[in-house]
């Protein structure tokens, strides 16, 4: 699940799996959900991914 800009570019998505990080005392520990955000501007023309990997509330909601 994802979502994209006005110019057609992924800045969001929500994942359903832990990618086998299941582990809560792990330093790459994921909830299920998690969601990732891309952030573009200046300094970072093809984006820059943002983890929130342990943030089961999503901002796509149901999207």
């Amino acid at each position: 699940m994802s979502t994209n800009d006005d110019y057609g570019r992924k800045i969001g998505w929500v994942d359903f799996t832990n990618h086998g990080y299941g582990n809560i005392n792990s330093s790459d520990y994921h909830t299920v959900p998690h969601w990732h955000e891309k952030v573009y501007d200046a300094i970072n023309p093809d984006g820059m991914k943002i983890h929130h990997r342990t943030d089961v509330n999503t901002p796509l909601g149901d999207k």
